[in-house]
């Protein structure tokens, strides 16, 4: 039985992705008393067919501080556009500072083969990063991670470019 409180994170493309692809187990985690934050690599302002970007930003991270408040999680949303996500030196060392200061001991991304380009280039900024979190010479304002976190992939409904079928024990 472990003791020690986890801390975990989530790392979506855009709000509402974190709570659809991990909101049950989260749930579960922040019930056993552990920590959870979800980080929003975009702002999700390309979500809606009438509203406009500036809008449904507004709308989003409204949405988003609702709901992390109702189930006690932390959350962070960088400052990218949606369906503009770019696997960039600037929004992977932004990705670092933030992983670095929030400690986690797992963290859940999408596949770096979805359907979505932004949640594609959110698994990437997280595979370039992974490595140099425990690395002092890269962003040295925040002090280097002594471990590497767990990277787990959450499984989604889209079949294609390719299935994933998880198998899941409770």
């Amino acid at each position: 039985m472990q003791n020690k409180k986890l801390r975990v994170m989530v790392l979506g493309a855009h709000p509402d992705d974190c709570e659809l692809s991990t909101g049950g187990i989260c749930a579960k985690y922040k019930k056993l008393g552990h920590v959870v934050k979800y980080v929003y690599a975009t702002n999700g302002d390309a979500g809606h067919h009438k509203l406009s970007r500036e809008k449904i930003a507004e709308v989003r991270a409204q949405e988003v501080k609702a709901a992390c408040e109702v189930a006690g999680f932390e959350y962070e949303i960088m400052d990218n556009h949606d369906g503009y996500l770019e696997a960039s030196l600037t929004n992977r060392d932004n990705l670092i500072r933030i992983i670095r200061r929030f400690q986690p001991d797992i963290i859940f991304t999408p596949r770096s083969n979805d359907y979505h380009t932004d949640h594609r280039r959110t698994s990437i900024l997280l595979q370039d990063a992974s490595y140099l979190l425990m690395v002092p010479g890269v962003c040295p304002d925040v002090p280097a991670l002594e471990y590497s976190p767990v990277i787990m992939y959450v499984a989604d409904d889209f079949k294609k470019p390719a299935p994933f079928d998880p198998s899941v024990v409770d």
